[in-house]
């Protein structure tokens, strides 16, 4: 794994010795964002295969997301093929089978339901606000400059009001920011 930034990598991973062919394997990745893991468990033909391994997210990790899932057949051609001490890093894997009963499961956003009250004298939102959750009302003019109207409210579980008590005369624009506290 690899930060947004293209610079900071996992400590640990993924990678099972023993693969066999004509087995059925099953994945199961989770990621634990409260002390920033990634674990992995494999089963061979419905046996525990690989128990809890771990990709540990250092400290200069940034950025964790996931925006694609990927079931990839990979090529090594080309690659390296000096001697390592009796090793040679040559090859490729060409993978076939099946893949079946994919299941990705994702928290839910942190803004699920917003309305908007808006007149020339005041503006408003009102949204399901999550726990362990910031929240923000910004403004804009121009879409290049944002800024928080109020100050900044901690989720609660249940609906909350995030006002403009002065909006300005001229057109504005809204939008809720929200971030995980910590």
């Amino acid at each position: 794994m690899i930060d947004g930034t293209g610079f900071h990598y996992a400590n640990g991973g993924f990678d099972p010795d023993g693969l066999t062919t004509n087995d059925v394997y099953h994945v199961n990745l989770a990621y634990t964002a409260i002390n920033s893991n990634l674990l992995m468990t494999l089963t061979r033909n419905n046996v525990l295969f690989v128990s809890n391994c771990v990709a540990q997210l250092g400290a200069s990790f940034t950025d964790f997301r996931v925006d694609a899932i990927s079931i990839s057949s990979y090529s090594q051609a080309g690659q390296d093929t000096n001697d390592y001490g009796g090793i040679i890093y040559a090859g490729s894997i060409l993978a076939h089978g099946t893949v079946d009963n994919l299941v990705v499961t994702v928290p839910p956003p942190p803004v699920q339901t917003i309305a908007a009250t808006i007149n020339r004298a005041s503006a408003q939102m009102q949204i399901n606000s999550r726990t362990n959750w910031n929240y923000a009302l910004e403004r804009t003019a121009d879409f290049q400059n944002w800024t928080i109207v109020l100050p900044i409210v901690n989720g609660t579980g249940s609906p909350i009001t995030l006002p403009d008590a002065a909006p300005s005369q001229e057109q504005q624009f809204y939008r809720v920011k929200a971030w995980r506290s910590n």
